[in-house]
């Protein structure tokens, strides 16, 4: 155990002193190993904010605290990490931020403040949204809906499994996306079909695919339109 742990340190070294004689960098990705958690974030973000040139940025296991990256980092395009932290936080917009990959669950409610942040953002990954089984659902319900809608949304990936309970408020939040494209989704119910149906007019492709089940209806729906237009 101890040797693993001193040849993981070693590699983590050897990867960060490459990053520090490179600024010029425009991606990077962390490596996936469990002593990368000891380094100082302090130390890490002191470092990213040199790389004036940094588009994308795979953290992996990393904890980093999100409104201090992005303030460090503020010209990132690609964002992935599954330790990210404080994602409800942010104070201010920053609109270059356009794929966000959040491997992780979070609260329904935090994920609209983060979104109300995040106004350039077209491609969200998230492992599961959560809605508190303590929560009023008619007061969340009124939350969800009364939000703005996030028209450059156009990929929303959620791979873990949604309860009966929660499906109701994940297929409002999925409304706020009229602009949808893309849909991986864990647990397709009525109630999300429904909604996708009503105010996702552009929809392609529901968990890749795009030219069979039920994304025929959509694609039906537009060659119709197209049709009687030409009319």
């Amino acid at each position: 155990m101890c040797g693993d742990y001193l040849r993981n340190r070693r590699d983590v070294e050897r990867f960060w002193m490459l990053v520090r004689h490179n600024p010029g960098l425009v991606q990077i990705t962390f490596p996936r190993i469990g002593t990368i958690e000891d380094m100082s974030q302090d130390y890490v973000l002191e470092t990213l904010s040199t790389m004036k040139n940094l588009k994308d940025l795979d953290l992996e296991w990393m904890p980093l605290d999100l409104p201090t990256l992005l303030n460090a980092v503020p010209q990132l395009q690609r964002l992935r990490g599954f330790a990210l932290e404080r994602l409800s936080s942010l104070q201010q917009d920053y609109s270059k931020l356009r794929h966000l990959s959040y491997p992780n669950k979070i609260d329904i409610c935090e994920l609209l403040n983060l979104l109300g942040h995040l106004p350039g953002l077209e491609e969200l990954q998230l492992w599961q949204i959560l809605v508190m089984p303590s929560a009023s659902p008619t007061n969340m319900k009124a939350i969800v809906s009364s939000s703005a809608s996030f028209p450059r949304l156009k990929t929303l990936r959620l791979d873990g499994a949604i309860s009966s309970f929660e499906d109701e408020f994940v297929s409002l939040l999925i409304g706020l996306f009229p602009s949808l494209v893309r849909l991986w989704i864990g647990t397709f119910r009525p109630a999300t079909r429904n909604v996708l149906w009503e105010k996702c007019y552009l929809l392609e492709s529901i968990n890749g695919r795009g030219e069979a089940g039920p994304i025929v209806a959509w694609r039906d729906r537009r060659a119709k339109d197209a049709f009687n237009r030409q009319r």
